[in-house]
């Protein structure tokens, strides 16, 4: 007959692509971070000796960046999971 409208494998390249941005956004993050200074900060936290106001704000927006990557990436795999799963119970049986 006709050609069914769910495919298995549909969405997979969103998947890899939402994959691939947070690999990116890591590696910006990192990036952003070392060109700030933030690795050659002496260790003992926010304050006096350690991070500057500054600094400390860059942490948080890479950290922000990164994690917003991972739930965007994150959330398109459970979408995609449950697709292939309605998919699986929509195939008609052979």
């Amino acid at each position: 007959m006709g050609k069914s409208k769910y495919q298995s494998g549909k969405y997979t390249a969103w998947v890899m692509l939402a994959w691939a941005l947070f690999a990116v956004a890591l590696v910006a993050s990192f990036i952003v971070l070392k060109s700030a200074g933030v690795m050659n900060a002496p260790m003992g936290g926010y304050g006096a000796r350690g991070l500057t106001s500054d600094q400390f704000t860059i942490v948080m927006v890479c950290a922000g960046q990164c994690l917003a990557a991972l739930l965007l990436a994150g959330g398109f795999t459970v979408l995609n999971g449950i697709y292939e799963a309605v998919v699986e119970q929509r195939q008609p049986p052979e």
